[in-house]
């Protein structure tokens, strides 16, 4: 994970828990850069932005 944006800004901008922090729901201005190999994996488990469920 890479960010140039301070923690607590994130947090309250995304309301999301420290650690799950995912792309889904980011504020849409914000850049999101992926590695290509993401595309070859079949499934992936994504945070909900919550620690205690996820997305599948």
């Amino acid at each position: 994970m890479v960010s140039v944006a301070p923690l607590d800004y994130v947090l309250e901008k995304t309301k999301m828990e420290y650690g799950s922090i995912n792309p889904i729901g980011l504020p849409e201005k914000w850049k999101l850069f992926i590695d290509p190999k993401v595309l070859e994996v079949e499934r992936i488990i994504c945070g909900s932005g919550l620690q205690k469920s996820k997305i599948s």
